[in-house]
C-alpha cells in the first residue's frame, strides 16, 4: 500500500511540474476570456504557443499599442505582450520596434501602466532570449519597470506579475 502511494505521490508531483515547466511570462497562457488581444489560435488544446499563422507580423507594433489601452486590465495586457513576444519570434526587428516604441511611452516613469507594459515585456524577451538567440533587451531589466509600476499603482496584478519575474531570474 506504502508503495502505491508513493508512486501516486511522485506521478501527481511529476505531472505538476511538466505542468509549471517553462518561462512563466510566455509559457503560461492568461485567461482572458473574451477581452480582446492579438489573434491567437483557438484549436482546443490550450497549448501556449498558438500564434495565428496569418496574422500579419508587420502589424504587430501598431495593434499591441492600440490594445494597450489605459482600461485594459493587467491580465489582459500580460497575455497581450506574452503573445506579441511569441509574434515577435517572427521577425526580431518587428518586436524591437515594439520594444522601443513601449519604452518611450515609460520614458518618464510616471505612467503606472506604460512601466508596467514596457517591463512586462523587457521581461518577457528576457525569458525568451533562449528562444530568440540574442538578446533584444540590451541588458535592461524588466523588473525595474515593473517595480516602478507597482509604486504607482495599487495593483495586486502587477504586484504577481513582479513576483513572476524575479523568481524567474
Amino acid at each position: 500500500m506504502l508503495h502505491r502511494s508513493f508512486i501516486a505521490g511522485w506521478l501527481t508531483c511529476a505531472a505538476v511540474s511538466v505542468a509549471f515547466a517553462g518561462p512563466p511570462l510566455i509559457c503560461h497562457p492568461h485567461d482572458i476570456g473574451s477581452a480582446k488581444s492579438l489573434p491567437w489560435t483557438n484549436d482546443g488544446t490550450n497549448q501556449w504557443d498558438n500564434p495565428d499563422p496569418a496574422y500579419p507580423v508587420r502589424q504587430l507594433s501598431a495593434d499591441t499599442l492600440r490594445l494597450l489601452q489605459p482600461d485594459m486590465p493587467v491580465t489582459v495586457r500580460m497575455e497581450t505582450l506574452r503573445r506579441a513576444a511569441i509574434y515577435g519570434l517572427r521577425d526580431h526587428a518587428v518586436a524591437s520596434e515594439l520594444l522601443a516604441a513601449l519604452g518611450r511611452r515609460a520614458k518618464d516613469g510616471q505612467d503606472a501602466l506604460a512601466s508596467f507594459d514596457y517591463g512586462c515585456f523587457l521581461a518577457s524577451l528576457h525569458q525568451m532570449k533562449w528562444w530568440y538567440k540574442e538578446d533584444l533587451t540590451g541588458g535592461q531589466d524588466g523588473a525595474e519597470y515593473l517595480k516602478i509600476a507597482a509604486s504607482l499603482k495599487n495593483d495586486s496584478a502587477i504586484v504577481s506579475a513582479l513576483a513572476l519575474v524575479q523568481t524567474a531570474k
